[in-house]
């Protein structure tokens, strides 16, 4: 028989031994006096508006005067902890966070470990009124199965279990918590280095790895203690003080429904961050990386800086304002620096840069001035209109549809070994605008000769690879509404029409995407699926021939297409407009007013790129709908019609809120 002071001991060791094995577990009870106390487990969260408000203004409250109350309305909260961030640029946020369900003591940890940041004590403290602020309840906690003796199995079951800027983690090692916010993966830019991006399994490693440096374990700490992954519901204070707590999700403010007005707008914004990235020497800055301030120094593509030539042209074009047409006179005067009449072929202009001449480059250089504002156009510059449009006809191939990739091939006649992707459709959509604008039959002539050779090219494709034949897209679509020929217009524009469905089928969110059945995420929608996460410029280039097409549609009438293009044409936007710097998202960068208007590369890349928005820009500016002016024009190409057959009529408000809306109701909600 058991003594009664042996049971007690008994039963005091087991208890000791119980509690020992929760704190290693980085676990303990809610009612524990830690300040961090883990419950793995998931909670439906919700605030309402009240206490988003209160939440922040309790914040706000007490770390300006250092007395922490907590308003009745938060003490309803039901969740597993909280996450407090202030942020006042071009000082580094302070983050802070508690896991805790109850509310009130992970609220009071957490202001204070803020309070006590040496940053917030130097730099914010004294000056609140410009301070941003952030809060957040913790609604999700989840242990991860670490192998520490293999990263690789590790890595790959975080990369299904964990997903990027959604998921935070917690390290706890010998009782100490560590953390790492779900959107510091984001403020830190631990998706790119230089150019280069990073994602999956290469992504979850650097941060990971950060995370352990961070608790001052080393890099390879995170394999040493207990891992957890949480998810979080934040808002952020309005950028316009007084406005209402913004929801934030995956550090950007998801936007309501896309109207005229709103397309209007992140056209402008993505116009002025274009004219503002041109310098005074013409040359743009290529790529900006806002979260560390630095512009890329080491490439430069010429080809793309002709392309945002004629993205700037187009855009005073239809927005009216002419510091688009200054900054895009500055590129273009620095782009025929590079320009030449060469000996040999007197009768052609070419851009060489860089010791070649390539398609793509006179393609652009040849659209821009057929969108250039003639009034500002002098005797020089139609020379050169009129050289790069020659140009493009001395790169043609006896082969129908088939062009020499670069000035030496077309010279000497030798066949590239591999047809360019893009430059062909860029080719021929050239021809097509310079028709448009001189009304020279040749120029049409030469767009339907190479046509057939596209055509079959991307029938032989099989509609797969529909990224590479965007400019082919736009090219069919436009000539549909030019051609005289009933039979051969129809023929175009089911062409166009082949590709902005292949466009809608590999579009996240779509119910005809072979895919759908593995998009979840709120942000996904409208993104091109050829990546995930899904990128903006793959989305932006093919919402182009999207939006054309859908001028086609209204051209023709089709209420069909009208209804389905416009809508597919407005989830891209909308996708895109979402990773577009405003005041609203950019708090967490060290300048946000440089990024303003710049489209970010991807969900995880922050880098802002020029044909990232120049590809948007006019994408954008075609789903908002062409001007009287260029309605008029077209028209006179077709003396047959009136000008109201080429203008775009404004977007429905019944489609318009279909485009961002309807998916809230699809089997895709999440």
């Amino acid at each position: 028989m058991v003594r009664h002071d042996s049971r007690n001991r008994i039963i005091i060791t087991m208890l000791a031994l119980a509690l020992v094995m929760s704190l290693a577990a980085g676990c303990s009870s809610p009612s524990s006096d830690r300040a961090d106390v883990i419950q793995a487990k998931s909670l439906n969260v919700r605030l309402s508006e009240d206490q988003r408000a209160e939440f922040l203004q309790a914040f706000r409250d007490a770390v300006s005067t250092g007395h922490v109350e907590i308003p009745a309305t938060l003490d309803k909260i039901n969740a597993l902890g909280v996450t407090l961030e202030a942020f006042l640029p071009p000082e580094k946020p302070v983050l802070a966070a508690v896991a805790n369900p109850d509310f009130e003591k992970a609220f009071k940890a957490a202001v204070k470990r803020v309070s006590e940041n040496p940053t917030f004590k130097s730099k914010m403290k004294d000056h609140m009124d410009q301070v941003r602020l952030k809060v957040g309840v913790i609604k999700q906690i989840r242990p991860m199965k670490i192998t520490p003796d293999n990263e690789a199995k590790s890595l790959n079951y975080l990369r299904r279990r964990a997903e990027i800027a959604i998921d935070g983690f917690i390290l706890v090692d010998d009782g100490k918590f560590n953390y790492q916010l779900p959107e510091e993966v984001l403020y830190r830019g631990f998706g790119m280095r230089g150019e280069r991006r990073y994602t999956g399994k290469e992504l979850h490693r650097r941060q990971l790895r950060a995370l352990g440096r961070d608790a001052g374990m080393g890099s390879e700490g995170w394999k040493k203690g207990s891992l957890y992954a949480f998810r979080t519901l934040t808002y952020i204070e309005n950028a316009e003080k007084g406005g209402e707590p913004i929801y934030a999700y995956r550090a950007k403010n998801m936007l309501p429904q896309m109207d005229a007005e709103m397309l209007k707008w992140s056209a402008t914004m993505n116009a002025d961050y274009l004219a503002d990235a041109v310098q005074p020497d013409g040359t743009f800055n290529y790529i900006y990386y806002p979260e560390e301030n630095k512009y890329e120094e080491k490439s430069y593509s010429i080809v793309r800086h002709a392309g945002s030539v004629y993205g700037l042209f187009d855009a005073y074009n239809r927005l009216g304002d002419k510091k688009y047409y200054e900054a895009g006179r500055r590129a273009m005067d620095y782009l025929l620096k590079f320009a030449e009449f060469p000996e040999q072929t007197p009768e052609i202009a070419i851009i060489k840069h860089q010791g070649s001449s390539k398609l793509g480059t006179n393609a652009l250089a040849a659209m821009a001035y057929a969108v250039m504002p003639e009034e500002f156009m002098t005797e020089q510059d139609k020379k050169w209109a009129a050289g790069f449009a020659e140009s493009i006809v001395y790169f043609m191939m006896p082969e129908k549809g088939l062009f020499y990739t670069t000035y030496q091939q077309a010279l000497k006649k030798k066949p590239p070994r591999k047809q360019a992707l893009y430059f062909p459709g860029e080719a021929m959509l050239a021809l097509v605008r310079i028709y448009e604008r001189d009304g020279d039959p040749k120029w049409f002539a030469h767009a339907k000769d190479i046509a057939p050779g596209q055509e079959e090219l991307w029938k032989n494709d099989g509609h797969e690879r529909v990224g590479d034949y965007c400019w082919v897209g736009q090219a069919f679509a436009r000539m549909a509404r030019l051609e005289t020929d009933p039979a051969l217009a129809q023929h175009f524009r089911e062409l166009g029409y082949s590709h902005a469905d292949a466009v809608i089928l590999h579009q996240f969110g779509s119910k005809e995407n072979p895919r759908s059945k593995h998009w979840y995420r709120k942000d996904y929608l409208g993104g091109a699926d050829n990546s995930r996460p899904p990128r903006t410029t793959p989305t932006s280039a093919r919402g182009e021939s999207l939006s054309e097409n859908y001028l086609t549609a209204v051209f023709f009438n089709d209420e069909e297409k009208i209804k389905e293009y416009g809508e597919h044409a407005l989830w891209g936007v909308h996708f895109c407009t979402n990773n577009q710097y405003t005041a609203q998202n950019s708090w967490f960068l060290p300048y946000p007013d440089k990024a303003k208007g710049g489209i970010r590369g991807s969900l995880y890349a922050l880098d802002i790129r020029i044909d990232y928005n120049q590809h948007e820009l006019s994408t954008t500016l075609n789903t908002l709908g062409v001007s009287q002016a260029e309605a008029e024009h077209l028209a006179r190409l077709r003396p047959d019609l009136k000008p109201e057959n080429f203008l775009a009529k404004p977007i429905p408000e019944k489609l318009v809120e279909l485009g961002v809306t309807n998916w809230h109701r699809s089997k895709h909600k999440r």
